[in-house]
């Protein structure tokens, strides 16, 4: 029986551990990006064996993540079956890479239908290439940074500690007042501000940019595993090239360990789409979600 809770701190010593060892790249895979997103989704965790479990109840169906972690896979997916049917909806699975599809459809032969989420796209760059802005293909970006550096003389980047984050609260109070009334903004800044409530409890990092002594950007994050950190939150002020420099200057001073970054989904929305293609992301991991057909619902 699968016991689904509310996440909380209590659970990053076990929930990070099963995450960060999946060798996964999506950003669903992030303990912190979990927590602050749960009441969006109003997703609940649960813990079978050594895998992590997420559920979100809709109006037509009771939707799963793909099982992360270790044990007997078909075991999980029984428990996840069980879990739907207590519940009287039919179960949906999440999440899932191309990659995924092909184990669950092993396991279930021609138990599911599968459908592509074109607006959970993750856009994942090489770290290199977002720090250094390289050749030809980042021509634009560069003229970006060459711009904001010859408007801003007395500039300067910091990591996010105690000592300047009621300053980044302050920012972002003046951000989402210029940017109310699009669309999801209050639960985004919901979401981002739980993040920084718990932002060194959970272990994010993050970067500011300054201007004349003033915060004008900043983002923040966490690692998804050794090889890649995700970007759960950048924002800057209508300044031109805050938004390439803050990116690059975080990419540069502090993200050299890892081989990527994910810079999570656009969805569905076309001018955050267009911004993440104009960085030439080296993958565009896809997702997918699949239904049980007639015999599972």
């Amino acid at each position: 029986m699968l016991n689904f809770k509310k996440l909380t701190l209590q659970d990053m010593p076990w929930a990070r551990d099963i995450l960060y060892n999946s060798g996964n790249f999506g950003c669903e895979y992030t303990f912190g990006g979990a927590i602050v997103w749960s009441s969006y989704f109003d997703s609940f965790t649960a813990r079978f064996e050594d895998f992590i479990i997420y559920r979100c109840i809709r109006t037509d169906h009771a939707g799963y993540s793909y099982p992360c972690g270790k044990g007997d896979i078909k075991k999980a997916f029984e428990e996840i079956f069980a879990d739907a049917k207590a519940l009287g909806k039919p179960p949906m699975i999440f999440g899932m890479t191309h990659e995924l599809t092909g184990q669950l459809d092993s396991l279930f032969p021609d138990r599911f239908e599968f459908s592509p989420n074109e607006n959970s796209l993750d856009y994942i760059y090489k770290t290199n290439d977002l720090a250094q802005l390289p050749g030809k293909k980042y021509h634009a970006k560069r003229n970006h940074v060459s711009a904001f550096l010859r408007s801003h003389q007395n500039w300067g980047f910091e990591i996010i500690g105690r000592e300047n984050i009621d300053e980044c609260i302050e920012m972002l109070e003046c951000w989402y007042k210029e940017n109310a009334g699009k669309a999801n903004i209050e639960d985004e800044k919901k979401a981002l501000f739980h993040g920084l409530s718990i932002y060194f409890e959970v272990g994010f990092s993050g970067g500011i940019l300054r201007s004349d002594g003033q915060i004008i950007a900043l983002t923040f994050g966490e690692p998804i595993n050794d090889r890649i950190f995700d970007i759960h939150f950048e924002k800057a002020l209508d300044i031109n090239g805050a938004y390439a420099m803050i990116n690059q200057q975080f990419a540069k001073n502090c993200l050299g360990a890892y081989e990527y970054i994910n810079r999570e989904e656009d969805l569905g929305i076309e001018g955050l789409r267009k911004a993440k293609l104009s960085y030439r992301p080296a993958i565009l991991l896809e997702k997918f979600h699949a239904m049980t057909k007639s015999e599972l619902s």
